[in-house]
């Protein structure tokens, strides 16, 4: 089988893969989406939706830099996103507090070149931590800190309305194929081999995250990491922004 028609083939349906295809849509491209399942069915849809540049602990360079760019366009991203399809994606800036236990090794210093960018840090007593969390922290918490800029959102819902907006911008699915290598012609790239066939494309983007070394001839040095996360229904009042140890974190959802 072969696609003709598309200007550009995005290998992957979950965040990046449908937000780029979003974007390039809404600028007149012609994109196809080849995803093995169905959109936002894979890490996407299991993340926990932290966007958490300085929570995180990332050194001071370019990641942090794109990082912190990422952050601030998601307000307006999301607003729009939510007019377009009339999903409200959860997008809070609840901020993110990291405590850290005496015995855990981890420390709650707070990363001063951050606050020397003018970024926002807050040091927190286990007084603050105990009225920031409702009393639900644990009280081996002596210290930690707090980032209130840092964001959530509902992966979830997220990936569910990029679905949407893809669609409703005229974006093609190829659900079910899993691709097997990118086809060359000409020393050129012309599309990829799918165990359907052939689907063409002058234009391919490898957004498959933890299966994107598919083609042999072109390794992508990946390293998946597995995670376990646990959904449970909390008591009111709900938690208002995240906790988060060298262990463990606990995000909110409103709503959920």
């Amino acid at each position: 089988m072969t696609r003709n028609g598309a200007d550009v083939a995005i290998i992957g349906g979950g965040i990046i893969g449908c937000a780029l295809a979003r974007e390039l849509a809404g600028r007149g491209a012609r994109v196809t989406i080849l995803e093995r399942k169905e959109p936002g069915a894979e890490a996407s849809g299991a993340a926990a939706g932290m966007l958490a540049p300085q929570a995180e602990g990332l050194p001071p360079g370019p990641l942090f830099d794109l990082a912190l760019e990422s952050r601030s366009l998601y307000p307006a991203w999301t607003a729009a996103l939510a007019e377009e399809t009339g999903m409200d994606v959860g997008y809070r800036r609840a901020g993110i507090l990291r405590c850290a236990f005496p015995e855990g090794g981890a420390s709650a210093e707070p990363p001063r070149w951050q606050r020397a960018r003018g970024l926002a840090v807050e040091e927190k007593s286990a007084a603050e931590i105990a009225d920031l969390t409702h009393g639900a922290a644990s009280e081996r918490v002596r210290s930690g800190v707090f980032f209130p800029d840092d964001a959530v959102v509902d992966n979830s819902r997220l990936t569910r309305a990029l679905w949407k907006s893809c669609e409703l911008r005229g974006v093609a699915f190829a659900l079910g194929k899993t691709v097997l290598r990118f086809a060359f012609s000409g020393g050129r790239c012309v599309g990829v081999e799918t165990d359907g066939g052939l689907i063409e494309a002058p234009q391919v983007v490898n957004a498959a995250g933890a299966w994107a070394s598919f083609d042999p001839a072109f390794p992508v040095r990946v390293e998946p990491v597995r995670g376990q996360i646990v959904e449970i229904e909390a008591p009111e009042p709900a938690l208002p922004s995240v906790v988060w140890s060298h262990e463990v974190y606990v995000v909110p959802r409103a709503g959920a």
